[in-house]
């Protein structure tokens, strides 16, 4: 036990050494290492967080682009460990299912709406393991696109009949639901093409006023196609949908599976039928000029579940 300190008259320090006081000394050696192993804690770092117990979203996913844009489509690649099977990303009330890729590794299409107004929200992962469900959190950053408007001008009036606009809102309506059905398989095989050798004439995106009334959206691209250019499937899949649309005209619509879809507008002819399994750059049709049209093009859409995007960002991922 250590001696009782009092302090006497003139203000020093002194150590009573009572008859009770075991104070024994502690060898020079012993307390030269004891100073050296409390200095070692002081200098030597400790391991952050992250090196212990590493966030899943950080260091399991991988986003490409990196930075999307809304109204494109981007890949999220899985990487982390096989003890965890991703199951879908989930965004605000939707989501996008996993599925293995050509070489087994877990992907998923995670489509940005074009209405999207933030530049920064979060998307989260839902993976299934031996002792449940697991969640985790990750926060997407977009890259910022201006999408212009583009003045049209129609010689057949703009202005619809009320039968009209009855049947585009059943035409709608049956596409909508089309687009709603998700088939749980990849149909497509490797990278996505385009569907003519023609350049873009109206990206996606693009705002467009018509006779200086009428405002709507370009929810496609439009590429450059004279009259009767074969138009060829931009990948595989299974054909859900062959007829002629007020808007689109002739439009031919092909389930890629995952809830990926791409529409073909305005052809002059068809050439393959409903549930037909076409290959990637198989003639599906020819270009025309059916439906509302200011000429000879062909429009391509692209819709993943239930969301329409640019179909250039689908052609552009490598998968």
């Amino acid at each position: 036990m250590a001696g009782i300190f009092h302090t006497d008259s003139m203000g020093s320090t002194k150590r009573d050494k009572t008859p009770f006081s075991t104070e024994k000394r502690i060898p020079l050696s012993l307390k030269i290492l004891y100073a050296l192993w409390l200095f070692s804690l002081c200098i030597l770092p400790f391991p952050p967080a992250s090196a212990t117990a590493p966030t899943p979203m950080d260091s399991w996913l991988a986003v490409t682009p990196q930075n999307p844009t809304r109204g494109s489509i981007a890949l999220v690649t899985y990487r982390g460990p096989k003890t965890f099977k991703p199951e879908k990303i989930v965004w605000g009330t939707r989501s996008f299912p996993f599925f293995r890729n050509g070489r087994g590794a877990y992907q998923s299409l995670l489509a940005i709406p074009l209405s999207t107004k933030k530049t920064r929200f979060p998307i989260h992962l839902v993976m299934a393991a031996q002792e449940g469900e697991k969640k985790s959190s990750l926060t997407l950053s977009l890259a910022k696109k201006r999408f212009p408007t583009r003045t049209i001008h129609l010689k057949k009036r703009v202005k619809l009949s009320s039968k009209l606009l009855e049947k585009i809102k059943n035409e709608r309506k049956e596409l909508h639901h089309i687009f709603g059905i998700v088939t749980p398989e990849i149909m497509w095989q490797g990278r996505f093409i385009k569907p003519v050798p023609g350049g873009v004439t109206s990206p996606f995106g693009v705002r467009r006023k018509i006779n200086g009334a009428y405002l709507s959206i370009h929810h496609g691209v439009d590429f450059r196609a004279h009259m009767k250019t074969p138009v060829h499937a931009i990948n595989r899949g299974t054909v859900v949908f062959r007829k002629e649309l007020v808007l689109s005209g002739l439009t031919i619509v092909i389930d890629h599976g995952m809830g990926l879809y791409s529409l073909y507008g305005h052809l002059s002819s068809f050439k393959v039928k409903r549930g037909d399994i076409v290959k990637k750059g198989q003639v599906i049709g020819l270009s025309g000029n059916t439906g509302r049209s200011t000429g000879p093009h062909l429009h391509l859409g692209v819709v993943l579940c239930g969301i329409t995007a640019d179909p250039l960002s689908i052609i552009h991922l490598p998968l």
